[in-house]
């Protein structure tokens, strides 16, 4: 599915879901950078870290995709205390 994504993409942030069997977030931003090509992928170890990450980015980011899981999504919306609609 990143196949697709990838001109789209500028970088990518993998981290694992807590609670929920994952690969190993090194594994996955290796596996993300075969898919979409020389751009930057960061392992992260949690939501926190990735978010941090994204707001400290010179770059900014207008938007960003949450891929992969809906738990994921889900803990981003709890985290921003949103609920889904």
């Amino acid at each position: 599915m990143l196949g697709p994504l990838a001109p789209l993409v500028r970088k990518a942030h993998t981290i694992p879901l807590p609670g929920h069997a994952h690969h190993d977030p090194r594994d996955i931003a290796a596996f993300a950078q075969s898919k979409i090509g020389p751009r930057e992928c960061y392992p992260a170890y949690t939501l926190d870290q990735a978010i941090d990450r994204l707001a400290k980015d010179p770059d900014g980011a207008s938007d960003i995709l949450i891929f992969g899981s809906l738990y994921l999504a889900g803990e981003v919306l709890a985290a921003n205390n949103q609920v889904p609609d």
